[in-house]
């Protein structure tokens, strides 16, 4: 909220910024389009290899990532009521991804074979392209799966109309499902 200068993809983060109330207080605005995916795909057998090192995926099982953000002023997090369940949930022919925002403190571990928490990654692009389904609520990483059209899922923890708030314009391109719904 106190930011001077922000880096942005294009005009839909403008106006929601200035939904937001953020705009009027900025002294640059730098629209630069997605240049973190065209880097990464410049680099990709680098990021590969990284995400290979750090994360086992069962190539023969399907993958849920479930990137939740982390509790804002506007408590956008869906962590404490969604992780539970979907831990319990998670059939054993699937893996699931929890990539927690760095924010959000995750004091979990894994508590099953096919649950890998995913803390202090931050190369984002190769995770995406090894996983077949998003699940998150207001995190942005849901903007960088587009890339992938693969099926997004959304939790909208503060039940806010999706039609009218700029903050759930994501929530479009996906499925809003509550919190008990199963998404594999």
């Amino acid at each position: 909220s106190k930011e001077k200068r922000a880096f942005v993809y294009g005009q839909k983060m403008v106006d929601f910024l200035k939904e937001k109330g953020a705009f009027e207080q900025l002294e640059d605005l730098f629209i630069l389009g997605n240049y973190r995916y065209e880097y990464y795909l410049r680099h990709i057998d680098f990021y590969q290899k990284i995400l290979e090192e750090k994360l086992p995926i069962n190539r023969k099982h399907r993958t849920l990532l479930y990137a939740p953000t982390w509790n804002d002023s506007e408590n956008s997090s869906s962590f404490e009521i969604a992780h539970s369940f979907l831990i319990n949930a998670v059939p054993n022919d699937w893996d699931l991804i929890i990539k927690p925002h760095p924010q959000l403190k995750c004091p979990l571990e894994s508590p099953k074979e096919n649950v890998i928490i995913l803390e202090d990654f931050p190369p984002i692009y190769p995770l995406l392209q090894s996983i077949d389904v998003y699940l998150g609520d207001m995190s942005s990483i849901g903007y960088d799966f587009l890339t992938f059209r693969r099926p997004l899922f959304f939790y909208n923890p503060q039940n806010r109309n999706p039609n009218e708030d700029q903050g759930l314009y994501l929530t479009q391109c996906g499925t809003i499902i509550g919190a008990n719904e199963n998404p594999f």
